[in-house]
């Protein structure tokens, strides 16, 4: 599960005697570290651990910054280590490109049961689409660092919403000391009038940069070859039916699951392929 910044993050934590049954402990600490491996939060009982029943506990943590982040439990009495478990932070525009309302409807759902296990179908079928397709399709700010020395630059993501600032050495440029040609990803030094070159030197220009798509429309292609996609992966560990994979007599094939995006689904993102660019001149 992928957890949007400011949302409630639940660590639960089972704690069993000797026997493997659930027992009460007489303290239970939770220990949740950032996505840089610094310490971020302890919560303990009695106060912020809080016990839900015989041997079970539970504490909720709000998270301040996207990335994977990493937490670990102990307890007393009975004494219980576990291992570390850890879970994902996103920012509100990397939500997936379709809605859980959306595939219900694609995929006939009558129910809410599965929406945690379809939610994350369809985060990887988002990724999938920007992958395959070279493009972010979820608008999203851009930071680079570049080598200096060129005439040009050529960002690297495409396309190109706005240009939020340019450094370069150190100073932030004015927007007459820079021209972008937004449709080719190119960033020029100087006015559209001038030849200049960018600071010579390994790393000298930062540029940030929003992207996403042009006036924030998603084609109906790129969100059904999503809305298939997402079918795909649940087919590929459910089946045709639904019904979760049974062994085929001794058979581990299974139709579909030998390709990782199918045709059908690439012909419908093929046309809006972003050939990849790199470099400077």
């Amino acid at each position: 599960m992928r957890y949007p910044i400011g949302s409630q993050v639940p660590l639960p934590v089972v704690v069993r005697d000797g026997s493997g049954t659930a027992a009460d402990a007489t303290s239970v600490t939770i220990s949740v570290f950032l996505p840089d491996g610094t310490p971020s939060t302890v919560f303990t009982t009695p106060g912020t651990v809080v016990h839900s029943g015989t041997g079970t506990y539970v504490a909720y943590y709000t998270p301040t910054v996207v990335g994977r982040h990493t937490w670990t439990a102990s307890s007393s009495g009975p004494v219980t280590v576990l291992q570390p478990d850890s879970f994902h932070v996103i920012a509100a525009t990397d939500a997936p490109l379709v809605s859980l309302a959306d595939i219900r409807t694609h995929l006939g759902a009558g129910t809410t049961a599965g929406d945690l296990q379809l939610y994350d179908f369809a985060a990887r079928a988002t990724d999938a689409c920007e992958r395959y397709t070279n493009r972010p399709w979820r608008t999203k700010t851009i930071v680079e660092v570049h080598d200096g020395g060129a005439g040009a630059l050529l960002l690297r993501r495409q396309p190109i919403v706005s240009l939020t600032s340019v450094v370069e050495n150190g100073t932030t440029l004015g927007a007459a000391d820079y021209t972008l040609k937004a449709n080719a990803g190119q960033l020029f030094r100087g006015g559209p009038l001038t030849r200049l070159r960018w600071w010579p030197g390994v790393g000298t220009v930062t540029v940030t940069y929003t992207v996403g798509p042009a006036d924030g429309i998603v084609p109906d292609d790129v969100i059904g070859g999503v809305l298939e996609m997402v079918r795909h992966l649940l087919t590929s560990q459910r089946g045709a039916t639904n019904l979760p994979r049974q062994d085929a007599g001794g058979s581990d094939w299974a139709p579909g699951a030998g390709y990782s995006i199918p045709r059908w689904v690439e012909q419908l993102w093929a046309p809006y392929i972003v050939p990849p660019v790199s470099g400077a001149y």
